[in-house]
């Protein structure tokens, strides 16, 4: 499961990937994933976010290859991965991708992690991943800017999209 939470004693599990609340400010959000046993124990649980401003979860997908994929809304600092597609903050608020393991080995648990977006808001909606492990993130934008990859020109006050991301790729992760 996967959520949002402003909880700064939400329970962790040992050797999750965070098991601190990163919200630096009152009223600071964070995402949590969480694995329930079919009992309902719980067997796996961590934070998920940055210490700049709030980062709010839309949902998660399960990956070909048991990975949790998860997207939402982060804030400035929102923590992302070497050789993403986009390792840094783009404006106003961004799209964000993260991709857990999940195994319980702290940092090692997220695989790959990004930003999505340009310099106004931009907003998660949905997510699927196909059996190659690409991620097809769809939300909409008021960014000028949005990486559109030639697509069609900006038209309004909210242009929808939708992206194809290969986080799971040999090599090289781009925007599809």
């Amino acid at each position: 499961i996967s959520g949002t939470t402003g909880s700064n004693d939400f329970p962790t599990t040992p050797g999750c990937y965070d098991p601190s609340f990163n919200g630096a400010n009152a009223g600071e959000l964070d995402m949590f994933v969480a694995k329930l046993s079919p009992s309902g124990g719980l067997l796996y649980s961590t934070y998920l976010g940055g210490s700049t401003g709030s980062d709010t979860n839309s949902g998660l997908v399960l990956g070909p290859t048991g990975r949790v994929y998860v997207h939402g809304n982060g804030g400035g600092n929102y923590p992302t991965t070497v050789g993403s597609y986009s390792p840094t903050w783009n404006g106003a608020g961004d799209v964000v991708l993260s991709v857990l393991a999940l195994a319980g080995g702290g940092p090692a648990d997220l695989v790959y992690s990004t930003f999505l977006g340009g310099n106004d808001h931009d907003e998660s909606h949905g997510l699927a991943v196909d059996g190659g492990g690409n991620a097809f993130v769809g939300g909409a934008t008021r960014s000028s800017n949005f990486p559109a990859g030639g697509g069609p020109p900006f038209n309004g006050s909210f242009d929808a999209f939708l992206a194809e991301i290969a986080p799971l790729g040999g090599g090289a992760t781009d925007l599809l």
